[in-house]
């Protein structure tokens, strides 16, 4: 029994091989019809481009009409490109083009697919508004303002000047080697060249503003600090005067130079004259307006991640409102026009009312608290987040 099952085996197997072979022999020969040396077009190949092609006639004819011995179909072109549709159709003898409305401000009832003219600029960035929705005919496209917003705000997250040299000098560098890279294998990346030259233009307009090349400042415009003094803050005026502190900080440079005392914020009610004017009292604050960004003295301060992302979580609130605002503008503009009230009151409208009432008050707070308070480095304001 067992020596009956095992020649079954044997015999399945060897006709298996057999199969295989014939099927590969059966195919090699269907495929090839001339001797090995010879190179050819596989047969199986020519077949399956002709599959193809008859699928994609019968897919095209299926979308006209049958007029007797004849198909009319209707499609939607720019006026501009009607000479060339003409010139691509001159080959075809039994094939006729016409315009079928001459007057392209005539009223019809049709709804037109939208068009936009591209270029290597705008492709990019109305690929990205595209991947969100298409615009509708003849509504605002967002795609303008995006040429502009999608950098900026890429380079408020990615503000280094050094980093965003980098993108800057290689987006620069495939703007003008653009005719060498045509027909090789980086001819994709070409689409994206300006956008990386922006938002390398942009990483290093906030680096510059946060101080930042490769994460070090750099002084450029000197410091409103003495950065040659750490005086301590410990009190030697006043009824809580104390005689040793651990906390030691740069003092303002003053004009005149001079020397800076510290006196505990209880005893400025009643300041002692051997302090002079130059005490944290009676400073009236930081009047030394940096030139540009940020003072890189805070790099030596410990609250220095506590007051740079202060500020740039501040700028990004603002700027975030203000171009979630813009969206729901021309939000609103697209639903007059085709005269959507509903969306208008309860999408635009209430929109607006819950963005403004809610983190517009809180930009305002920032503004307010920016151009009200004193600029005292010595003074302390209430966080906007509390006071909402």
């Amino acid at each position: 029994m067992i020596s009956e099952t095992q020649r079954s085996i044997l015999d399945s197997e060897r006709m298996l091989k057999i199969s295989r072979r014939q099927l590969k022999e059966y195919l090699y020969s269907l495929n090839y019809t001339k001797d090995k040396s010879e190179k050819e077009v596989s047969t199986l190949e020519v077949h399956k481009w002709l599959v193809a092609k008859e699928k994609a006639i019968y897919n095209a004819l299926n979308m006209m009409k049958s007029r007797k011995a004849t198909y009319i179909g209707f499609l939607w072109a720019p006026y501009e490109m009607q000479t060339m549709i003409n010139e691509g159709l001159r080959n075809f003898q039994t094939t006729e083009f016409s315009c079928y409305r001459n007057n392209p401000d005539e009223p019809h009832q049709l709804n037109p697919p939208t068009f936009f003219k591209l270029n290597d600029v705008t492709w990019f960035f109305q690929e990205f508004v595209n991947t969100y929705g298409v615009p509708a005919h003849m509504e605002a496209n967002p795609a303008p303002f995006c040429i502009v917003t999608f950098p900026f705000m890429f380079g408020i997250m990615f503000g280094d000047y050094g980093h965003g040299s980098l993108l800057f000098a290689a987006g620069l560098a495939m703007c003008f080697g653009e005719s060498y890279m045509r027909g090789t294998a980086a001819e994709a990346v070409l689409k994206i060249r300006y956008c990386l030259l922006l938002m390398g233009m942009f990483a290093m307009f906030n680096g510059l503003l946060y101080n930042e090349f490769f994460a070090i400042p750099n002084d450029w415009f000197g410091s409103c600090y003495n950065m040659t003094v750490r005086n301590t803050t410990a009190n030697n005026f006043g009824a809580t005067a104390t005689a040793v502190s651990t906390n030691f900080v740069y003092p303002p440079n003053l004009s005149p130079a001079g020397q800076f005392h510290w006196v505990n914020q209880d005893d400025c009610t009643d300041p002692n004259p051997e302090t002079g004017a130059s005490n944290s009292c009676d400073y009236p604050g930081m009047d030394c307006v940096y030139s540009f960004g940020v003072d890189p003295a805070w790099w030596l301060s410990p609250n220095l991640l506590t007051y740079v992302n202060a500020i740039k979580m501040r700028m990004s609130v603002i700027i975030g409102v203000t171009h979630m605002s813009m969206g729901i503008c021309v939000k609103g503009l697209n639903a007059i026009y085709n005269g959507k009230w509903l969306v208008v009151i309860f999408e635009v409208l209430t929109g607006l009312i819950i963005l403004l009432g809610l983190f517009g008050w809180m930009d305002l707070l920032i503004i307010w608290k920016w151009a009200g308070y004193p600029v005292n480095a010595f003074s302390t304001a209430a966080a906007e987040v509390s006071k909402l």
